[in-house]
């Protein structure tokens, strides 16, 4: 499903010195968030995407863990413009500054 968002306006800052304004022309309501992976590794969230495995277990393929611990990220689907054209493109995690709400509510 594809909804109609043509007012929203964000600016993504490139380095301290250029700005680009572009606006989301529309985006996808489907699949738009995803159970994550919470173990560091290497010092970061692991962060990819787990599959269920039982009512409380998990599993990442990633990082090969098995866990009870999850948290809920964006990927959401975005057709966002410019005065150059187009482009579908996907926010991950921090879209929540986007969206001003947590993946899982």
């Amino acid at each position: 499903m594809v909804a109609g968002y043509n007012t929203t306006i964000f600016v993504h800052v490139t380095n301290s010195s250029s700005k680009a304004v572009i606006s989301v022309k529309e985006f996808q309501t489907g699949d738009f968030y995803y159970p994550a992976c919470m173990k560091v590794v290497n010092g970061r969230q692991c962060g990819k995407k787990v599959t269920q495995v039982s009512e409380s277990m998990w599993q990442c393929n990633s990082c090969d863990t098995d866990s009870g611990d999850i948290h809920f990220k964006y990927a959401l689907q975005l057709c966002i413009l410019d005065s150059t054209g187009h482009i579908w493109a996907v926010a991950f995690d921090d879209t929540n500054e986007i969206v001003e709400m947590p993946a899982c509510f």
